[in-house]
């Protein structure tokens, strides 16, 4: 996950510079540089594992937003199928014929798109049909009051049933609590991201955690 290094106010996370870069123009420079860097981290990490990139809503206006970020990948040398686009609803919404065209030639390349943050938009399931998302990744709200909220319980079987039924692999985000993880395993999720597996780290400690579980795996 990209950080930001700030000379005042230390480390912080994209939900406190992300907004900022989108307002000041300069989300797409910051895209590329970080998908860039992705991609020399790519050849040094094991071929199987998959990198996941954001796009907000204001970039994925941008003409020619998805052969920019293709091009970037192949002069890397890197297989796009390694890749993998998450974005929010909101981006979407407001141009379906768009949003369809600029996910088909992600697809078309071998990339594969998620809808991120699901539960807390507008989607229609029509639209959901025809984007073709290849994943939905299930809101925090929602997986953080799972074991404490009928209503919140009920939403994530609703999302998991939905995913299977369309055929879209779905992930559960904000897992913290290892019962959560369990109910959620129980209910069909094979997918899950948050502080119970591991905190953000650099790119040199995530390499010394693939050594370690390659050399327990051996």
């Amino acid at each position: 996950m990209a950080r930001w290094h700030h000379p005042r106010l230390g480390l912080l996370a994209p939900d406190a510079f992300i907004r900022l870069a989108d307002s000041t123009g300069q989300i797409t420079a910051m895209t590329n540089s970080i998908l860039r860097q992705a991609c020399i981290d790519a050849r040094q990490i094991p071929a199987h594992l998959r990198l996941a990139l954001n796009i907000s809503p204001t970039q994925f206006e941008e003409p020619g937003l998805a052969e920019a970020l293709i091009a970037i990948i192949l002069a890397e040398g890197v297989s796009p199928s390694r890749f993998e686009i998450e974005i929010t609803e909101d981006a979407v919404m407001d141009d379906i014929v768009a949003a369809e065209r600029v996910l088909a030639t992600f697809r078309q390349s071998g990339i594969s798109v998620a809808l991120d943050d699901f539960g807390t938009g507008y989607s229609s399931l029509s639209n959901l049909r025809r984007l073709r998302f290849d994943k939905i990744k299930i809101d925090q709200s929602f997986v953080t009051s799972l074991t404490d909220s009928v209503e919140s319980e009920k939403i994530v079987d609703a999302i998991i049933s939905l995913a299977l039924s369309f055929g879209m692999k779905v992930t559960a985000e904000g897992i913290e609590d290892a019962a959560v993880a369990a109910m959620l395993s129980l209910k069909g999720c094979t997918q899950g991201q948050g502080y119970l597996f591991g905190k953000p780290a650099s790119f040199t400690e995530t390499v010394r955690l693939f050594s370690t579980a390659c050399q327990v795996a051996a």
